[in-house]
């Protein structure tokens, strides 16, 4: 089934597209999916670029949901599978799981657990909420991942190491203005 393809860094396809208001109504479905396995015990934000209107990015909704600790995530593995998601486990840290869902080897949505308390909730909502309030940084992000797009479309691994690099300084900017 092509659901279960691996969407290892290796042979990701993978494009940077204009910033699509259906987005959002993506993001929704998603989030309505979410709701109806785990019920309303959790809180589920939308995160990512596909979060912040005018950002250029990648197709892929990336959903957080926090529920109150992991344990009622594994309860519910079988339940998100069935609903079309990939099982991936502590992919991204070890104190989270993820969920992928994908189409023709491409990724549609992430769907990150980070439980109740988690340090970097905090860190992902800062940035999207800054984003969304400073249009310069959206334009410039933009044409950064444009950039990279141009110069490595067939390996997402370059593309993501060298777009890392400017998050960083990006989660800087992020955090000194929140401190305002």
């Amino acid at each position: 089934m092509d659901n279960q393809k691996s969407f290892d860094y290796k042979d990701r396809k993978y494009n940077v597209m204009p910033y699509d208001p259906a987005w959002q109504t993506r993001f929704t479905a998603e989030a309505e999916t979410i709701r109806n396995i785990f019920g309303d015990d959790i809180r589920i934000e939308h995160i990512g670029s596909t979060s912040v209107p005018g950002m250029e990015g990648k197709p892929c909704i990336d959903v957080l949901v926090i529920p109150k600790d992991l344990e009622i995530v594994k309860a519910h593995i079988a339940d998100m599978e069935n609903a079309g998601y990939i099982y991936r486990g502590a992919f991204v840290r070890d104190d989270t799981l993820l969920f992928a869902r994908m189409e023709d080897s491409s990724l549609k949505a992430n769907v990150h657990f980070f439980p109740e308390g988690h340090s970097h909730i905090l860190q992902m909502l800062m940035i999207r909420d800054y984003l969304r309030s400073h249009p310069d940084e959206v334009v410039g992000y933009s044409n950064l991942k444009k950039r990279l797009y141009e110069q490595h479309p067939n390996d997402y691994a370059k593309y993501r190491k060298e777009k890392d690099a400017y998050m960083a300084e990006l989660i800087e900017r992020a955090k000194i203005a929140s401190q305002v």
